[in-house]
């Protein structure tokens, strides 16, 4: 029996994208289909048009967000030129996706809801998640979650029986652990300009990543005599104000803000951090912390985070903590700091062997799992 023919639809292909889209590729008849090869709000461009894979542009050289009218149009006929069997859906709440679901409804094929949001990652009203169920239920033969608590909210929507798969939110490990060796051998710290010891975050520069109370917890534990630093990596509207907060401070000297950087140039940052520290106060699942344990770091993680309940083992890879509460965090950055450098290997070696089950490769054996005669029908 030949590949089964598979769609994707996503607004944009970006970094994360990549390998997974070459995972799918290996293992069914793609077709990629991106509404924009351009995305605004993270500046990825033209990411990917590797030679081999089948990428299809709903609205070539279009800025994500460019185009309002077209898109049911445009979706419409990029999945009736591909005829997939089987289509993955990035949500239900805007006409792309839900031109897609219809589509398949329509042309005889299973639709696939890939979905990483939880219960606490915004506010619920009741009457839109009534709604909400009702489009799942009508349109979706099955789900694509990224882990448990993703699982759980769908399952409120779908309702008990809904069949799903599992590690819809993977990252290239293999990009950033051997990336990081190959810089760690290389022993050139100080010519990346890092600091000695330091704590990491890697994200977006906004309010719901919480930045205000890491800086908070950051300075406490630096008055308190704290000696590791804290280095900030990413752009976004809240930047010009935690600059000059932090310009303001007792503990300016000691927190470093590089800015937006690309996959390859984040490397540095993960090879040569002690700790990863993600405090948003809203984060549906969090792929950085996919990343920086594939880098072979102990994670300091939110508990808002959707990611939590399947890649920290508190006390084995890492700390949960409360978001709201500063004092939480400030005795978790002191709690790292403590231990002795073989402690903190040994934690990084459990965060490797934990995101070793989330890898491009397991994403699309869950998604060839689900659509096997026992789980759609098919």
């Amino acid at each position: 029996m030949g590949k089964r023919r598979l769609a994707v639809l996503w607004s944009t292909f970006g970094p994360y994208h990549v390998a997974r889209l070459w995972a799918l590729n290996r293992v069914f008849e793609l077709s990629a289909i991106q509404l924009y090869d351009r995305e605004s709000l993270r500046g990825w461009q033209g990411q990917v048009q590797p030679e081999g894979l089948p990428v299809r542009t709903v609205f070539p050289g279009v800025a994500e967000g460019g185009v309002a009218r077209g898109v049911v149009a445009g979706v419409w006929r990029a999945l009736s030129e591909a005829r997939p069997e089987v289509v993955l859906v990035p949500g239900y709440s805007n006409a792309a996706a839900l031109t897609a679901a219809v589509w398949a409804k329509r042309n005889g094929a299973a639709a696939v809801l890939m979905s990483d949001s939880t219960e606490v990652d915004r506010g619920r009203e009741g009457w839109k998640e009534s709604v909400k169920g009702a489009i799942v239920r009508a349109l979706f033969a099955g789900g694509f979650v990224a882990g448990k608590r993703a699982a759980a909210y769908v399952r409120t929507l779908a309702g008990a029986g809904f069949k799903m798969c599992y590690r819809y939110d993977v990252v290239d490990n293999d990009f950033f652990a051997s990336g990081c060796e190959r810089i760690r051998r290389l022993g050139d710290r100080a010519g990346q300009g890092l600091p000695q010891d330091y704590f990491l975050y890697v994200g977006r520069l906004s309010k719901e990543k919480n930045l205000i109370r890491l800086l908070a917890a950051f300075a406490r534990y630096r008055l308190g005599g704290g000696q590791w630093e804290l280095v900030i990596v990413g752009g976004g509207p809240d930047a010009k104000s935690l600059h000059e907060g932090v310009e303001q401070s007792e503990v300016a000297d000691a927190v470093h803000f590089l800015g937006p950087r690309p996959a390859a140039d984040l490397l540095p940052c993960y090879a040569w951090a002690q700790c990863f520290v993600l405090p948003s106060m809203s984060e549906p699942w969090g792929l950085v912390v996919n990343e920086a344990m594939a880098a072979g770091l102990p994670v300091i993680v939110s508990d808002r985070c959707g990611c939590v309940d399947d890649l920290v083992e508190p006390g084995g890879n890492g700390w949960l903590f409360n978001p709201e509460d500063v004092q939480a965090l400030t005795e978790q950055l002191w709690a790292v700091t403590q231990l002795s450098p073989e402690e903190r290997a040994a934690m990084g070696q459990r965060s490797r062997e934990i995101i070793a089950e989330f890898t491009p490769d397991h994403f699309a054996e869950e998604v060839s799992k689900l659509i096997c005669a026992e789980k759609l029908g098919y």
